[in-house]
């Protein structure tokens, strides 16, 4: 007996993925009560975001990624602000739940855009070539950069990132000085916890998967949403988040990442570490870390100052862990006022050329 040539299963139809996704919602949403039926609060905040408009950003190599648009409020003025997410997330993470970052920029008058890159589930590649930081950082992000400008007609573009978003504004700031009008890092793993044995087992055993491939986090975290409880964060905002907002990680990606912590120091481009190269940014910066957080330490905001090339601003969020600057219960008052605080006397660098600031 001879198998098929072809052995490939047919995708389902889009109305069997919808039918299949609301089965998963039910199932998990079933699993939690069961496990937590004294729980007042719901499985989930809020439904999965609503699309964002588009436009497709291609790079010089051949990837081609979308970059997603949140509008300035009406009478806005407009200053383009670009948002790159962390690892394991997608840009969606941005504008999940009822207090969300991009959502409080575009009412203070900003024009927001939520930036994907060749690392995200939507990318699409020249064939199995894979997908690194390396690309993201040197080809990617400038890209993207380049888009928002041309979109506004702005001169210079402020950039936020969240966890490896951070990592990647602060390179951005240092490679593009006179595009970059400043930068504002949310938790930047510029220090790291030390390795584990665990996670060093883990290096090895990625060492066997080809690195085109990509882990399935999105499976996993719909597995493991029914253990999920909040505690820094609203409950059903982090289920809610997970849920809708988790990305597939290529497998060269994460291999990097597991090489970081092992070796202590972040280098996005290979044999470059990233916080010698940020004495060329002339942006100002503020830092923001939590004083609990476990993932990138709070000695990451001094690390940062001191190797930024411009004026840097730091400061720790007392109480607060990693993922609470993003979706905790005080986000809007702890991060959200001091983040647009921060950067409304520099508001007007979007529209001119500028000097840098001492």
């Amino acid at each position: 007996m001879t198998l098929p040539l072809d052995r490939s299963r047919p995708r389902l139809t889009q109305p069997a993925r919808r039918v299949a996704s609301r089965a998963l919602k039910l199932v998990t949403a079933a699993a939690w009560r069961t496990l937590h039926p004294a729980a007042r609060e719901p499985f989930v905040e809020a439904p999965r975001p609503s699309p964002l408009p588009r436009r497709h950003v291609e790079t010089r190599d051949g990837w081609v990624f979308p970059l997603f648009r949140v509008p300035a409020c009406p009478g806005g003025s407009g200053e383009p602000v670009l948002l790159l997410h962390g690892v394991a997330h997608s840009a969606q993470g941005f504008v999940y739940g009822s207090d969300n970052l991009a959502t409080a920029l575009a009412s203070a008058g900003y024009e927001v855009f939520l930036a994907t890159h060749r690392g995200d589930g939507e990318a699409r590649g020249p064939g199995r070539v894979p997908a690194t930081l390396d690309g993201v950082a040197r080809i990617d992000l400038p890209a993207a950069l380049a888009s928002v400008r041309a979109a506004t007609g702005a001169s210079m573009v402020h950039v936020m990132g969240y966890g490896l978003g951070a990592l990647l504004a602060l390179d951005l700031g240092a490679r593009c000085p006179d595009e970059v009008a400043s930068v504002t890092a949310l938790a930047p793993p510029l220090r790291v916890p030390a390795a584990r044995t665990e996670m060093r087992a883990a290096q090895l055993a990625l060492q066997l998967l080809p690195a085109h491939w990509s882990m399935p986090f999105r499976t996993l975290t719909r597995v493991a949403l029914p253990l999920v409880e909040g505690e820094g964060c609203p409950g059903e905002r982090l289920r809610g988040s997970m849920a809708y907002t988790t990305d597939d990680v290529p497998v060269a990606m994460v291999r990097q990442l597991l090489d970081w912590v092992d070796g202590g120091r972040p280098s996005l481009v290979e044999g470059v570490e990233l916080e010698a190269s940020l004495g060329r940014a002339r942006a100002p910066l503020h830092v923001l870390v939590g004083a609990s957080d476990t993932v990138a330490l709070p000695a990451s905001a001094a690390a940062a100052v001191a190797a930024w090339g411009g004026r840097a601003t730091p400061h720790t969020v007392p109480g607060h862990g990693h993922l609470d600057l993003l979706y905790g219960h005080d986000v809007g008052e702890a991060v959200h006022e001091r983040v647009i605080t921060w950067l409304q006397p520099l508001r007007e660098r979007s529209w001119g050329p500028f000097e840098s600031v001492a």
